[in-house]
């Protein structure tokens, strides 16, 4: 299971690294005002991403870098509701309380939604039978830039909720594509 830890504030992105990867989450650098990892880790990032804590420490120790967390090969899938008035029914009936991040703060109903996997699914980031036009699915080779980077439009990323990450609820997970890669 994994659970998504408080991040204290004032917490600096090494020390952050390492609570998310202690939770099993793996993550990765990027440069301040970029969400490409392959910026900062070059090409087959998927591959790169870390929970070793001697990598973190090369990563973030001391550097101005923000943090992503690799959402499939942590085992999870995110809801990334950028358009919240548009998030349709079967996501607003189905989201839950789980952990969620907020995105902007002066925007307080964007939010990336934590869930894992369900058990025997790869789930990529497509939006399958969902409706368009409310935000993004971070499945398979997905990420979501976390806690304490500095959003590119200004201000801090800011989890509202922590703690264990639900199954993604089975009308949603119905409603995706599965993947068909092995990463």
């Amino acid at each position: 299971m994994i659970e998504i830890p408080d991040i204290p504030a004032g917490a600096s992105v090494y020390e952050a690294a390492l609570l998310y990867a202690a939770a099993g989450c793996y993550v990765g650098p990027l440069r301040p005002g970029r969400k490409d990892p392959a910026s900062s880790l070059g090409k087959g990032w998927p591959s790169k991403t870390s929970r070793d804590p001697e990598q973190l420490r090369e990563w973030f120790d001391g550097t101005d870098a923000n943090i992503f967390i690799h959402c499939g090969r942590s085992g999870l899938v995110v809801i990334d509701v950028d358009t919240p008035e548009l998030t349709p029914d079967i996501l607003r009936d189905n989201l839950g309380d789980g952990p969620r991040q907020q995105t902007q703060p002066d925007q307080p109903e964007r939010l990336h939604w934590v869930f894992t996997v369900p058990e025997g699914r790869r789930l990529g980031n497509g939006l399958g039978s969902i409706p368009p036009g409310w935000g993004d699915v971070r499945g398979r080779n997905g990420l979501i830039v976390v806690t304490p980077s500095i959003h590119p439009a200004g201000g801090e990323y800011r989890w509202v909720a922590t703690g264990p990450a639900p199954e993604l609820p089975e009308p949603i997970a119905a409603a995706l594509t599965t993947s068909s890669a092995r990463t």
